[in-house]
């Protein structure tokens, strides 16, 4: 055979061969994908009989509910059938949703109701809630309160009642939303409200609490803004907390008319602003401090019907600004200091039911703007003068 036609048949041979693998590989990879669709497809098969069985439960379950529920409104609308749904029932979104819309004096009230609702109204975000319903009313309470030294009861306010008796949860809430940005409160309540200071700001300038019992507690010192304070015609006990000099702001102080009991702090000295300081009508005993003598901005010092001991030092003329000056019934003794005559200031000078003695001093005279002077019932006293503001008593004149 011809070499050339021999070499051309198998060039053609060669080219078959290659074309037959060719097509074998196409067809295997062919096969393998019909394969991998066919098990797709079984998958697909048994996944719609999956959801096809979920749908049909679903179905079932739709249509148990519809015939509940078709029942329940049937009772319903029958005047004789009653239906009750037990509170412990409800969500605890749907409890807050609903006690919320009770104002916050009074919703309190109803933690006695269950354990689950008592649980509920000590969230925060029940406090939330409820403040925000309630925001305008209790905008409007607070903005009765006043700015100027309130030195009455009727100053107070009573709507107060929303903080006192309110879980520490909503106080927090409270304080934060309400009294962070206040600068004067004045309330009543029913018992020192501790956790009225752990939460006040220390921006606060003026704290009037009246109708309360119970302790000053040290917290006091914190609200290191006051410069009034007045706690009196209450009914605290205890003694006066010796934290109260942290106060240094302080120019108004009123712990009258209480049944403090115990010395009056030396810290009490460290008020170096401090211009009334009213302390009369308690249980203190014991010495005054020496400090007390050097408040040098003093212009009311007020310590009668206490339990006092002790004598008036030289050092009470320091206080020349003293317009207002009793400490009548108590047990101090001793003679009447000279120096008072520097009191330059003095208009009223209470002294009597105490135990003094020795004469009177002269330097009284100087005191030009003395109304009255008066010195009755201490059995010790002499006088050699006399002028018309000067009260004796049964005293004669040497």
């Amino acid at each position: 055979m011809d070499p050339t036609i021999l070499s051309i048949l198998q060039s053609i041979q060669s080219q078959l061969s290659s074309q037959s693998q060719l097509l074998d590989s196409r067809l295997t990879r062919i096969e393998a994908a019909l394969a991998n669709q066919q098990t797709q497809l079984e998958t697909t098969s048994q996944s719609t009989v999956a959801i096809q069985q979920d749908l049909l439960s679903i179905q079932i379950e739709i249509s148990s509910n519809h015939q509940n529920l078709v029942g329940q409104i049937s009772k319903l609308s029958n005047p004789q059938c009653k239906f009750y749904t037990g509170i412990n029932q409800l969500p605890d979104e749907t409890v807050t949703q609903i006690f919320s819309w009770i104002h916050p004096e009074d919703v309190f009230k109803c933690r006695r109701l269950c354990r689950r609702v008592k649980a509920v109204l000590e969230t925060k975000h029940f406090a939330t809630l409820n403040l925000a319903i309630h925001h305008a009313s209790i905008q409007e309470e607070l903005s009765e309160d006043h700015d100027d030294i309130p030195e009455s009861p009727s100053c107070y306010l009573s709507s107060n009642r929303t903080f006192m008796f309110a879980p520490h949860s909503f106080q927090s809430v409270y304080a934060q939303k309400y009294l962070n940005s206040r600068l004067h409160i004045g309330w009543s309540s029913a018992v020192f409200p501790k956790g009225l200071l752990e939460r006040l700001s220390g921006k606060l300038v003026s704290l009037a609490l009246n109708g309360i019992y119970g302790s000053i507690p040290s917290e006091i010192g914190c609200l290191s803004s006051l410069t009034i304070l007045i706690l009196s015609s209450n009914e605290l006990s205890g003694s006066i907390p010796s934290q109260i000099g942290l106060l240094t702001n302080l120019r108004f102080l009123r712990l009258d008319s209480n049944s403090l009991s115990g010395v009056i702090p030396t810290e009490i000295g460290d008020l170096g602003l401090l211009e009334y300081l009213q302390l009369d009508d308690n249980e203190l005993e014991g010495e005054i401090p020496p400090s007390v003598w050097g408040l040098l901005n003093l212009k009311a010092l007020n310590l009668e019907k206490n339990r006092l001991t002790g004598s008036l030092p030289e050092t009470i003329g320091n206080l020349s600004r003293l317009a207002y000056f009793s400490m009548w019934c108590n047990q101090l003794s001793g003679p009447i200091p000279a120096s008072i005559g520097n009191c330059v200031s003095l208009k009223l000078l209470h002294m009597h039911k105490n135990q003094f003695s020795g004469p009177v001093p002269r330097e009284i005279m100087n005191l030009n703007n003395l109304r009255v002077c008066d010195l009755r019932d201490n059995s010790g006293l002499t006088c050699d003068f006399e002028i018309d503001i000067l009260r004796l008593g049964p005293l004669e004149l040497e």
